[in-house]
């Protein structure tokens, strides 16, 4: 395959990111008690209006999970592991050592702890470490997509990447068969592993949203064949279950009762919208900032939750009766603080990596993704 970019998978990844910002800053930062975004509101301001478009956000990590699963392959097609670990690790880290500095510092100004209790969370964040605590609780992700960079980086070093389809059928099979077959026989077990880190870290869970998008980008490279568009079909049935269950706990959280299949449309749009314009190519400078907000959305993921909240309490403090108004600049401001990161702060950074790290001789050029 060519080197080719895909626009849509870079405005849709944005979109992901934006409705989980909207699901911590609009609902969980008032609604979820106990949460640290919400000991740093303390009851500044509250968004009941809001609750029943965004509660259903959280969705937006199982679509990254979808697209991280395209962009991995569309990235291993034309690498070694070497190469392919080099690139993983360029991408990861400079974004997470800045989005966990900015964090730190809006912890400490929000004054709701000791600044001593924050070095271990920030020291784990700084090494993406893949065990609790972290600076900010949406790290919680990137011990799992390291999971399946691991699993990508092992099939590259033996050489089994010709094997990639058998790859797919066995982590979505796996995945979907632990949420078919424990939805029938034991959902009490199902709904009491949820947030299982020794499962999320095997990628049993989530495994079909990997394999998905291992689909989504068979579907672009060649087409998919019939039996791969049933598999497709099974894979989806699996993520409903899982997003269902995630979905019921967060009306227990939010103490609501919202529809538990508006995530799972949610979810279905975002896909379908993925695999039906994957051929689409605007014109260059549209192209140019697709690109830029899909390479800012890691360090908006990073960055939307504590230090948004710290900055949205302070917009409260200042803008007494305003809270959409601090609401919306608040928004504002992680986007724009994320486009610097990914834009400006990143890149001499990873020029700095490049130096010290050399690559070998590579198949062929590694697609800089997200």
């Amino acid at each position: 395959m060519s080197k080719r970019q895909f626009p849509n998978i870079d405005i849709l990844r944005f979109f992901a990111a934006c409705l989980v910002m909207f699901y911590h800053l609009a609902v969980s930062s008032w609604a979820a008690a106990g949460v640290q975004s919400a000991n740093i509101l303390g009851g500044r301001a509250s968004f009941p209006e809001l609750l029943p478009y965004f509660w259903s956000g959280f969705v937006g990590v199982e679509i990254f999970f979808v697209i991280s699963g395209f962009v991995i392959s569309f990235s291993a097609e034309r690498s070694e592991a070497f190469s392919f670990a080099r690139s993983r690790v360029f991408r990861l880290y400079p974004a997470a050592w800045i989005c966990s500095t900015i964090s730190l510092v809006a912890l400490i100004y929000a004054n709701i702890a000791p600044p001593e209790s924050y070095l271990k969370p920030y020291f784990h964040s700084l090494l993406l470490s893949p065990k609790y605590p972290w600076i900010d609780s949406v790290y919680w992700t990137l011990g799992i997509e390291i999971s399946f960079y691991a699993l990508i980086f092992l099939v590259l070093a033996v050489g089994f990447w010709e094997f990639k389809t058998t790859i797919a059928y066995v982590l979505g099979s796996v995945s979907a068969a632990y949420w078919i077959c424990g939805y029938l026989v034991m959902p009490q077990f199902l709904a009491s592993h949820l947030w299982s880190r020794p499962l999320e870290l095997s990628l049993v869970p989530y495994g079909c949203y990997f394999a998905l998008g291992m689909m989504l980008f068979f579907h672009a490279a060649r087409g998919l064949t019939s039996r791969e568009k049933i598999f497709c079909g099974v894979l989806a049935i699996g993520a409903t279950i899982e997003i269902m269950f995630k979905a019921e706990h967060a009306n227990r959280v939010f103490h609501s009762a919202q529809s538990n299949w508006v995530p799972v449309a949610i979810f279905v749009i975002f896909v379908a919208l993925a695999a039906s314009a994957l051929t689409w190519q605007p014109e260059r400078k549209l192209a140019t900032c697709l690109r830029q907000l899909g390479l800012a959305t890691y360090p908006l993921y990073l960055l939307h939750d504590n230090a948004g909240t710290v900055l949205m309490s302070w917009l409260l403090d200042n803008l007494t009766g305003y809270r959409f108004l601090a609401l919306a600049v608040t928004m504002v401001a992680c986007i724009a603080t994320a486009l610097l990161i990914a834009l400006v702060l990143e890149p001499p950074i990873r020029g700095f990596l490049a130096a010290l790290w050399r690559p070998r001789k590579s198949r062929g050029a590694v697609i800089q993704d997200g």
